[in-house]
C-alpha cells in the first residue's frame, strides 16, 4: 500500500493578526473527535516556541472560518490568547475542503472510517473517481479505494475504529466476516484483550474453514436426500457380492462349460459354483458313484 506524498505548493494569501473571538470552527470537521490530551500537548507547544504554521482561514462577511489548522485554534483558545496570526486565503470551496482534507490525510491519530468519510464526500459532491482523487492526494488509487471501503464495514467495527480501539489492518480482516454472530464475539475479544493483524486474518480464516465445511455437509444432505445412504455393513456387502456375481455373468456370458456331474455342456453363466470342504466334496462323488452304478444294467459296466 502506497502512501507517497507529494509535495504541495505553497497556499498564497495574506498574514494577518485576527481578533480570536472572530474565528470560528469548520462547518464541517473531517475529525469525528479530537482528543483533549492532543489539544494540551499542542498548547504546551505553543507555549514553549510560539505559532510556526499559520492556521488558513477565509473571511465571510467580517467573521473568518478556518480550513486549515483547526487544532492549532483550539490550543489558542485554551490558553487565552486574543488573536491568532493567520494566512488569509481567497479560494473556492472545492479547494477549502482538499485543503482540509491535505492536512488531515497524513495525521496518525485520524481514524480510517474519518479518512474514508473525507474522501467519499470530497468524491461524491465534486463528482470525482478514485484515480482523480488518488492524484489530488497523491497516494495510489488502490490505497483511495481499499480506504473509502471502509465505509461498508459493519457498523460495530467503524465504532470500534473511530473509537480508535481496532486499527484499519484488524477492522479490514474482520469485515470479512459474514455472520454477525461470529463477528460480535470476534469483536469483542479484540476489544478486550487487543488484535494484532495477523490473529484478525487467523480468525477470518478460521470462519472460512467452518463455513465451507458446514456448506460440504448440507450437499452431503441434500445427496442424502435424493439417494439414502446404505443402513448397514451387511447391505454394501450384500450388494458388492450381487454387483460382483453379476459382472461374472456378463464376462461369462456364451461361453459353454461341461457340467461335473452329468458331463453335458451348458453355458458357464448357468452353471451354479458351491463353496464345499473337502469331506463335503467326497461325499457328493460318493453319492454320485453309487447313482452310476444304479443306473448301468447287468453286465454294460464291465
Amino acid at each position: 500500500m502506497s502512501t507517497k506524498k507529494v509535495s504541495s505548493k505553497p497556499v498564497k494569501g495574506r498574514i494577518k493578526d485576527i481578533d480570536i473571538r472572530l474565528i470560528d470552527e469548520p462547518k464541517q470537521d473531517i475529525r469525528e473527535w479530537i482528543p483533549q490530551e492532543h489539544i494540551d500537548n499542542l498548547a504546551e507547544s505553543l507555549r514553549a516556541v510560539g505559532l510556526i504554521h499559520e492556521p488558513l482561514v477565509v473571511e465571510h462577511d467580517g467573521r473568518y472560518e478556518v480550513i486549515s489548522g483547526h487544532c492549532r485554534q483550539l490550543a489558542a483558545m485554551q490558553l487565552g490568547w486574543e488573536k491568532l496570526r493567520c494566512k488569509v486565503v481567497n479560494t473556492e470551496e472545492v479547494e477549502q475542503e482538499f485543503y482540509k482534507l491535505h492536512e488531515n490525510l497524513y495525521r496518525q491519530n485520524l481514524t480510517a472510517v474519518e479518512k474514508a468519510r473525507a474522501l467519499h464526500r470530497a468524491k461524491t459532491r465534486y463528482q470525482l473517481k478514485d484515480d482523480e482523487l488518488a492524484q489530488r492526494f497523491g497516494m495510489s488509487r488502490p490505497w483511495v479505494s481499499r480506504m473509502i471501503k471502509a465505509l461498508t464495514w459493519p457498523e460495530e467495527i467503524q465504532r470500534a475504529n473511530l473509537d480508535g480501539v481496532l486499527s484499519f489492518e484488524v477492522c479490514d480482516a474482520l469485515a470479512k466476516i459474514k455472520s454477525p454472530e461470529v463477528l460480535d464475539r470476534y469483536i469483542r475479544y479484540a476489544v478486550q484483550d487487543g488484535c494484532s493483524k495477523r490473529l484478525a486474518k487467523e480468525w477470518y480464516r478460521e470462519w472460512l474453514r467452518n463455513e465451507r465445511l458446514k456448506e460440504n455437509l448440507r450437499v452431503r444432505e441434500e445427496d442424502i436426500k435424493d439417494h439414502p445412504l446404505i443402513a448397514s455393513d451387511d447391505e454394501l456387502v450384500e450388494k458388492a457380492r450381487e454387483q460382483q456375481q453379476q459382472d461374472v455373468r456378463q464376462r461369462t456370458r456364451g461361453i459353454m462349460k461341461a457340467c461335473s456331474l452329468c458331463g453335458k455342456a451348458h453355458p458357464q453363466d448357468q452353471l451354479i459354483n458351491w463353496d464345499l470342504c473337502p469331506e463335503c466334496v467326497q461325499f457328493l462323488y460318493d453319492q454320485t458313484q453309487d447313482r452310476v452304478k444304479e443306473s448301468v444294467p447287468p453286465g454294460e459296466g464291465k
